[in-house]
């Protein structure tokens, strides 16, 4: 095995780790951001997974789409991003997750269609260089569309504003703060205004 192909095996195992840990992370109430955040992410990895088969079945149809799909498959994120809110960077992570499954599942696909072409795992040096530049660009633009997202929903829901009224559980009222940080409605000065306004009114 190559060291192109080792990279790809680390980089995505260490990315569906980083996923896994970071959602199973806390508990939080059925209705609450980071909840929905939650199903948001369970359709990613739905997509993920949708994505991936495509990889290994695409080469039925010709033996090109193993490298046309580092190219489809930030289209097809970008596109879910436009659709369903999620976190940026963990859009960023599974974006690059698949770029990584491809450099195995696209030539694995050509092996098992019996191609000729294209079955070798691992790119000469120019175009890996091309590949990951097309993959880290594709997850910058699509981090990007799912920051716009979070900052236009903040901005309408005006979450702000609303968290810093004292309600009549301080400790639920922190609860709310710390989930809406956690899922980003809230940035970190943010969350330390609202926490010392409702630590001043009790």
């Amino acid at each position: 095995m190559n060291d192109t192909i080792i990279a790809a095996l680390i980089s995505a195992g260490a990315s569906v780790l980083v996923g896994l840990l970071g959602s199973q992370s806390g508990h939080h109430r059925a209705r609450s951001p980071v909840a929905r955040d939650r199903r948001s992410v369970h359709l990613w990895y739905a997509a993920m997974a949708m994505l991936a088969v495509w990889q290994l079945a695409s080469p039925a149809w010709h033996h090109d789409w193993g490298g046309m799909n580092f190219i489809a498959v930030p289209i097809a994120m970008g596109a879910l991003a436009l659709v369903v809110p999620i976190r940026p960077l963990t859009a960023v992570w599974m974006t690059l997750a698949l770029a990584s499954t491809n450099f195995v599942l696209g030539p694995l696909g050509n092996r098992l269609v019996g191609s000729s072409s294209d079955t070798r795992f691992g790119l000469p040096a120019e175009k890996l260089v091309v590949v990951f530049g097309i993959s880290l660009v594709g997850a910058a633009v699509i981090g990007a569309i799912c920051l716009l997202r979070e900052r236009f929903a903040a901005r309408g829901s005006g979450a702000t504003q609303s968290v810093t009224e004292p309600g009549p559980d301080l400790v639920a009222d922190l609860a709310t703060l710390a989930s809406l940080r956690n899922n980003g409605t809230l940035s970190e000065a943010e969350f330390r205004a609202a926490k010392q306004q409702l630590l001043d009114r009790s």
